[in-house]
């Protein structure tokens, strides 16, 4: 639990610290990732086949799975952190809902 809390913290930092982060969960990860492998600039020295092996075999990268949830969580509490294209979102997600229950 404790190794989610941190996650969370993380998450809600970048949230705070890169707004482009709050509508995209490609750049969440990619800002995630690029923080956990040492900054941008050691990212840039990477090979494509370093990182993909990294990704596969490691745990110093974050799931990704794991890093879409703790957004999700902290934009449902945190209204400033939701993105432009938060309300748009739930808002589909409830007309897909009511579609699917024939309502």
């Amino acid at each position: 639990m404790k190794e989610f809390d941190n996650m969370n913290k993380v998450v809600e930092q970048l949230l705070r610290d890169f707004p482009i982060t709050r509508d995209s969960d490609r750049k969440l990860m990619a800002r995630s990732w690029a923080e956990e492998l040492g900054g941008e600039d050691k990212l840039k020295q990477m090979s494509a086949y370093e990182f993909l092996t990294l990704f596969a075999t490691s745990k110093k990268l974050s799931n990704p799975a794991t890093l879409i949830r703790c957004r999700r969580k902290i934009q449902e509490l945190k209204p400033e952190l939701q993105g432009k294209g938060y309300a748009k979102r739930k808002e589909k997600a409830e007309q897909t809902r009511l579609y699917y229950r024939g309502q």
